[in-house]
């Protein structure tokens, strides 16, 4: 099933919205909202796989409550703003948590399709997360080190765009800036969670086994990012 939240002050457009998405047997409407506060917290209540926003709303704007749900950037792109003021979709300028954008009305049809896309793609991301963490669980990894935290958001960058791989200081700050950490601090973290993995290995026969282009010596952030990406890319 899809949970999904509607956020709009218009009571009429949400009784119908809710109505019309209800009829599909795979979407549940688990809340409707008429301003941004109560948004915000019913978002973070529901964690919903969809959020249907508008953007005039009384309390918070739309565009406020866009940047606060994109604060820590680790929401996925499930938000899917619906629109009758060109001005307030003009005003967007970036949210990594923004799907998709339409102005009202909206086709039905075509709302329900991209509803249906917007999970797929988040199941798509969580079987990423599982690849990623049976990973560096099979190294062992310290799983709740703030370095394996890091070292966790750097694959799945390099994965989603591959060129940061071999680009060690532009992956680093880009980690860093997504966190709101201190870009030395960020790599620094990351090398002794890479650091204490290798002290851990009893022998280095799984490193072999799993990365064809290992070739012995401690993995610098890059070589390890970069031999990680290959793995998941060829079990995806």
């Amino acid at each position: 099933m899809i949970s999904l939240l509607i956020a709009d002050d218009n009571t009429d457009f949400t009784y119908n919205l809710s109505t019309m998405l209800t009829n599909e047997e795979d979407i549940v409407v688990v809340g409707i909202c008429n301003n941004g506060f109560n948004t915000i917290n019913r978002y973070r209540e529901k964690n919903p796989d969809v959020l249907i926003l508008d953007l005039d709303m009384p309390g918070l704007t739309g565009l406020e409550v866009l940047r606060i749900l994109d604060e820590k950037k680790r929401n996925p792109p499930n938000i899917i703003v619906i629109s009758g003021s060109s001005d307030y979709r003009a005003s967007i300028t970036y949210a990594s948590n923004i799907g998709y954008i339409f102005s009202k009305p909206v086709d039905s049809k075509l709302l329900i399709s991209k509803i249906r896309e917007i999970k797929e793609s988040s199941l798509t991301e969580e079987i990423l997360d599982k690849n990623i963490y049976n990973l560096l669980f099979t190294f062992k990894f310290n799983m709740y080190s703030k370095g394996t935290q890091l070292l966790i958001d750097s694959i799945k960058i390099a994965y989603r765009e591959p060129s940061y791989a071999l680009k060690t200081e532009k992956l680093m700050k880009e980690v860093a800036s997504k966190n709101k950490t201190n870009y030395k601090s960020t790599r620094s973290v990351i090398d002794k969670s890479i650091n204490s993995m290798y002290l851990n290995q009893k022998d280095l026969k799984l490193l072999y086994t799993t990365f064809p282009d290992y070739y012995g010596d401690k993995p610098t952030i890059k070589s390890f990012v970069n031999s990680a990406v290959k793995y998941l890319s060829h079990i995806a």
